[in-house]
Order: structure tokens, then sequence, then C-alpha cells
């Protein structure tokens, strides 16, 4: 889901071709007006641009810009379409969790508190998608679920491996949330488990985080280091994704329709 991208440049002449057109330039005659005063020539006026062109690119390399506030984009070229991507910003964040002992609202020891907190997060897990739009995102249609009322149930991306890093979490603190399994249960969980545990390596790998983390000593008794980080990465700006599915999200045990098995087994 997104699009970082460097800066363009414009198309540039070889620098030895360049010079030997300036060289043959300035062999020719220069022609003088009879009073004394120089006549525009087409050198005189590439000379011009050219200066101008110069003033131009010094100016704008001078220029004091925030890199804050740039809309850092990742290149898209190739990649599938989606109907969120055009709508997604992105900033420069500094975010770490490199502290064990400090949590957000979405870690540390289970409450009511950060139940909702998940709940939000997890709200707009689903959305209605047109035809039109799962063409363009090269989905298939065999056996495809549909909703009831028209339209098909679909999910992005980012909030399947948020599913699965939810699941992880519940089975930290399965006591609370599971209670006593069978036997059939745990094998599922199993199962499950290691499917989001694959989600989440492909994404890391996929994404490839840049950021350079070093190791200090934060207490003189401790065997190992503790790890820190000052790095910025080009994130996306949740709100951005998160704003476009609430505004498109459906309930999340929404009416699906089940065509007969046996035009499923064909």
């Amino acid at each position: 889901m997104s699009h970082y991208q460097d800066s363009s440049r414009g198309t540039s002449i070889n620098d030895d071709e360049e010079s030997q057109r300036l060289m043959e330039k300035h062999d020719e005659p220069v022609e003088i007006h009879n009073r004394g005063s120089p006549v525009v020539t087409c050198k005189r006026v590439y000379m011009v641009l050219l200066h101008g062109i110069v003033l131009v690119l010094i100016a704008v390399l001078c220029i004091d810009i925030d890199p804050k506030k740039i809309s850092n984009q990742r290149p898209t070229r190739g990649a599938s379409w989606s109907p969120v991507r055009e709508h997604i910003e992105y900033e420069l964040n500094a975010g770490h969790a490199t502290d064990h002992h400090k949590h957000s609202q979405y870690s540390g020891w289970p409450s009511p508190e950060q139940d909702e907190a998940w709940d939000d997060l997890m709200r707009p897990v689903y959305f209605n998608a047109t035809r039109e739009e799962l063409e363009k995102a090269g989905e298939s249609f065999e056996n495809i679920a549909e909703l009831e009322g028209g339209g098909y149930p679909a999910s992005l991306g980012v909030y399947h491996e948020l599913h699965c890093l939810r699941q992880l979490r519940f089975w930290l603190w399965k006591d609370r949330y599971y209670g006593d399994l069978t036997e059939e249960q745990d094998d599922y969980f199993h199962g499950h488990l290691d499917h989001c545990i694959e989600t989440l390596r492909l994404t890391i790998m996929c994404n490839g985080n840049p950021a350079v983390y070093s190791f200090y000593w934060d207490d003189p008794t401790a065997d190992h280091p503790a790890t820190q980080s000052n790095a910025e990465n080009v994130c996306a700006k949740w709100e951005s994704i998160e704003n476009w599915a609430y505004e498109r999200r459906i309930s999340t045990d929404p009416e699906i329709v089940r065509p007969p098995m046996d035009e499923m087994m064909h």
C-alpha cells in the first residue's frame, strides 16, 4: 500500500559536448554594429539564457526547505493498483520502540482501555469494493465472495497485518482472551499464528526498514547493552489511510452471499 520518490532531475547535456558547443560558438566571428554597440546574436541570447538557468538552479538549491514538510513518496511503478494509494500521505517519523518499559495504548498489560484502542484500530478492517476496483487491482473472480445487497468484501493489506499482530497479542495473553482451549482449538491457533508470523515476515522484509540502530549501556550492571536509535524514516501518515478506511468501512461481520456448493467446486 503508497510510494517514496527521489527528486527527479532534468535531462542534461554531456559536459564534453557542452564544452565543445561553447567552444564552437566562441570561434564564430563577433558581429559589431557600426556605432560600436553589439548586435543581438544567437550566441548572446544563448549565453544570457544559460546564465539565467544557472542562477535559477542556484536559487532553488539555496532555498531552506524543511524536510518534514516534504510529502515523501515511494516509487509505485509496477505495483498493483489500490483505491487508497492516491490518498496516502507520507512524513518523516522518528518513533522507535526501543524502551521495553515504555508502552503505547496498544502495548503493555491488557486493560479495557487497551482493548478499546485495538477495537477502534481494527474497526474499518473491511470495505465494500466494486467490481471495477477489484478488476483494476487484478483480483480473480473465481468463487469470489459477494456481499448481500451488492459489492464485494475487501480489505487492505495493512489491516490483514494488524489483524495478525493482534492475534499474536491475544496468544501472548491467552489466559485472558482464550481461557481453556480444547486440543482442536489449540491446533487451530498454532496453524493460524504460524500463518501470521509468515505474513509479518514477508511485510517486514518487503519494507526493509533502513533505520540505523546502535547500542548503549543504560545500566552499568547489565549483561547486555540496550538499543537506541535517532533515525527518521519516511512513513505513511496513518490518518491518511485510516480516514479512507473509515469512509469505506462496512460491518466487521458482514452479510456474505454463499453460492451453492456445486457452483464453487467446478
